[in-house]
């Protein structure tokens, strides 16, 4: 699960993290609150990301909109 700005690009840098990280989205929710400027998606993935692929979540973000702190949480929950 993201929590993340709703600056445009957020997703893309999330599909595209997760796209680089070798992983398939199995399934996925995606809402935007744009009142509060908060949008969350939630991703079903084949394979944990490592920390490295989500700091490079992260990082791309940032890249990709142009601002600091775009994502506010990043919540990676692993069912054997």
């Amino acid at each position: 699960m993201v929590a993340h700005s709703t600056v445009r690009g957020t997703k893309r840098a999330i599909d595209d993290a997760i796209y680089n990280a070798g992983a398939s989205n199995l399934s996925s929710v995606h809402r935007d609150f744009a009142d509060l400027g908060v949008a969350y998606d939630i991703a079903r993935l084949d394979h944990p990301l490592q920390r490295d692929q989500i700091d490079a979540l992260i990082s791309e973000a940032e890249k990709l909109t142009g601002e600091a702190n775009v994502i506010r949480s990043v919540r990676q929950i692993v069912i054997e």
